[in-house]
């Protein structure tokens, strides 16, 4: 009896201990696991670039996953070693089978493959490229887990006291943290000392190869006066950003974490600038910039809801690797959206008859009401100012059954920008539709011509 109460003892101890010791690959998976089933609270700060002045707070000091984020710093430090002479941006740098095997998103360089510096620096600033950043961390650190501890140096250096990098991309690791402060501070930094390279935060499309690669950084399109500088995804961190924004002469940095999908995150990085600009430094920033959080939502749209949705999956489907860096090549499914509140007035669409569009159009929703539909082709063109600002706009009325309701349409396009306008908006989970030339216009417009 003894001995079965001694071997019971013995094996309760063999599978405790056998537990504590896992494999280093089952722990990290493990610790993986940890990371995805955590909640992903928010996280936010606004800064003014001129004075270090804090505007607006929230939670900026808890530890967050600093996701993509993190090639914030991989870039301050090429810059840094830019400036040293100790990199040129014609340089080519070797591309390590390390560098090679890191998850998307990703250039898809090979090992033995060499790339310039300024190459890697625009795929990890548009792209977000991890292989990039491996790239540029093993040419200055000479190994990626060397240049991580120059990188958590370098925090500290700058301020960034509960900051700890544990690799160059901002892929998954439980012990690579940051907070909403430390990040706004980084962003201040990159502005601050190396305000000649920032432009690489800037550019809209990277050309490499056969391949054109816009930059994740949506708000570049969608917001009046962004100018950078990067976005972060990881399921753990949510979808996370550092933007940086220059109305009237004034420029303010604004950190959002934990949205949760990027057209959430960038309407509350919207929002919150919007409400900064507004108290143009004047009174309590607070309470300005907590008024624009809630966007308003346009009435919900109608007919052609299924078309429009099935067009929004379709780009959606054919887009995600822009919206997000994936963990393991997979990326987040999408979820609805509240629609972004309007940037900048725009004067009323004028209905049918008064004004027929030409060339190819889009639809962006039908609605019950007039002003509903004047209000959608507003939110549509400030979602996509480039391609709508100063296009024609329509609103159609029509009948169905007793109720009329009325299309919001934009017109005068070419078939390559209104396929890239629904393809902007489907990823701001707003509705859009492509409609060809209407066949009559275009034969009067021939005779016209003839």
């Amino acid at each position: 009896m003894i001995r079965r109460v001694v071997l019971s003892i013995l094996l309760a101890f063999v599978m405790v201990l056998s537990g504590a010791m896992d494999h280093p690959a089952e722990a990290a998976k493990k610790k993986k696991a940890k990371m995805r089933a955590a909640p992903v609270p928010e996280s936010a700060m606004v800064v003014d670039a001129a004075t270090g002045e804090v505007l607006y707070a929230e939670q900026a000091d808890a530890p967050r996953y600093p996701a993509s984020l993190t090639k914030m710093m991989t870039a301050y430090l090429a810059f840094e070693a830019l400036d040293k002479r100790k990199l040129a941006l014609r340089q080519t740098l070797p591309v390590s089978a390390h560098a090679a095997s890191m998850s998307p998103s990703r250039l898809g360089l090979q090992p033995g493959e060499r790339i310039a510096a300024e190459d890697a620096l625009l795929a990890l600033a548009t792209k977000s490229a991890n292989d990039a950043a491996v790239v540029l961390a093993e040419a200055i650190g000479g190994s990626e887990a060397g240049f991580a501890q120059m990188m958590t140096a370098k925090a500290r250096s700058l301020g960034m006291t509960r900051t700890l990098f544990r690799n160059a991309s901002g892929l998954p690791d439980p012990e690579q943290r940051t907070t909403a402060r430390d990040m706004a501070t980084l962003g201040l930094a990159l502005l601050r000392d190396h305000p000649g390279y920032y432009r690489y935060f800037s550019t809209e499309t990277f050309y490499y190869g056969d391949a054109a690669h816009r930059n994740h950084n949506r708000m570049l399109e969608s917001y009046d006066g962004v100018d950078g500088i990067k976005t972060g995804f990881i399921r753990a961190s949510g979808f996370n950003i550092v933007v940086s924004a220059r109305r009237d002469g004034r420029r303010l940095i604004a950190a959002v974490f934990g949205g949760r999908s990027a057209w959430t995150r960038d309407a509350r990085a919207a929002a919150l600038l919007d409400g900064a600009f507004e108290q143009a430094g004047a009174g309590d920033g607070r309470t300005a910039i907590a008024a624009r959080i809630a966007p308003r939502t346009p009435p919900a749209p109608r007919e052609d809801a299924i078309r429009n949705q099935m067009l929004i999956a379709a780009y959606s489907a054919g887009e995600a690797e822009l919206e997000a860096e994936s963990e393991g090549g997979r990326t987040p499914a999408a979820k609805p959206a509240p629609a972004k509140p309007a940037l900048a007035s725009r004067p009323a669409a004028r209905s049918e008859p008064a004004l027929k569009l030409r060339g190819w159009m889009i639809q962006v929703g039908a609605y019950e009401s007039q002003s509903g539909a004047t209000e959608g082709l507003r939110l549509a063109t400030a979602g996509a100012p480039r391609l709508l600002r100063d296009k024609p706009t329509a609103v159609v009325s029509f009948r169905s059954g007793e109720k009329t309701w009325y299309r919001a349409r934009v017109g005068n396009l070419s078939r390559i920008d209104a396929m890239q306008a629904c393809r902007l908006l489907a990823h701001k989970q707003m509705p859009c539709m492509m409609l060809p030339p209407d066949p009559d216009l275009a034969q009067a417009g021939d005779r016209r011509r003839g």
